[in-house]
């Protein structure tokens, strides 16, 4: 069974609402989907972009939280994985600059001017939420202490090297190696946030790119393997993608 959640966007509610919305649809779900023939003991939760934020939150929360140890003691519900795709974990002014090498190495100064989405609109976007502190962790789901992130199920990770919001996938991804938790990565080189939806047909666009097919395919794949038991042999996967 696949469930498509929705929630307010930030234009027309502030921040919590969104992950408020995403909280509330995920409680909802474990009451009812064995109703509509869902399997609560094999749940798969993902999103994209934006998405991808209220994802690894309500995965977090889910892990931690008092109301859905409930869930898990009476039924036997189970995360047992979650898909981010090109997701956006970090708030620009609560970026960590002092974890990496150099700033001007990182996404967000190297993507800077990147199509689709610049560092610009990510921090016009990002004011949006009015949030009275940047660095919640709610809204920073990769700046999560280590006691949180070793509770997670296994992590796959979709990016894409020309995107301001690779780094966020990056160091959630090495923050979570770190701590346990089994991961899979893999990065299209070079191309753009929203390279995915280049496929045809499509009422916006008069050409293909083949990594936005290979994308699509990336993303079920991840699904299948986020269902797995136990731990792989091969350890955790970094992988980087052709692209064209």
């Amino acid at each position: 069974m696949v469930v498509h959640i929705s929630s307010r966007h930030i234009h027309q509610v502030k921040y919590p609402t969104p992950h408020h919305d995403a909280s509330d649809a995920i409680k909802w779900l474990l009451d009812n989907a064995g109703t509509y023939g869902g399997d609560v003991g094999n749940i798969v939760i993902g999103g994209i972009s934006s998405g991808a934020n209220l994802a690894a939150y309500v995965v977090q929360q889910f892990s931690t939280s008092a109301a859905t140890a409930r869930h898990r003691k009476n039924r036997a519900v189970r995360i047992k994985g979650q898909v981010l795709m090109v997701p956006w974990l970090i708030q620009p002014n609560a970026f960590p600059y002092d974890q990496f090498v150099e700033k001007s190495r990182t996404s967000l100064v190297q993507c800077a001017g990147a199509l689709g989405l610049s560092a610009e609109r990510l921090k016009w976007l990002s004011s949006l939420l009015e949030a009275e502190n940047i660095a919640d962790p709610v809204i920073n789901p990769a700046l999560a202490n280590d006691k949180i992130l070793s509770s997670l199920p296994r992590t796959a990770i979709i990016t894409a090297g020309g995107d301001p919001l690779r780094d966020d996938a990056l160091l959630y991804s090495t923050r979570l190696e770190k701590v346990g938790v089994q991961t899979k990565v893999h990065v299209f080189p070079g191309m753009p946030h929203h390279f995915g939806v280049y496929q045809l047909p499509h009422p916006h666009i008069a050409y293909e790119l083949r990594s936005a097919s290979v994308f699509q395919s990336r993303i079920f794949e991840s699904i299948e393997w986020a269902l797995r038991d136990g731990v792989d042999e091969a350890g955790n996967a970094w992988i980087v993608e052709e692209t064209a």
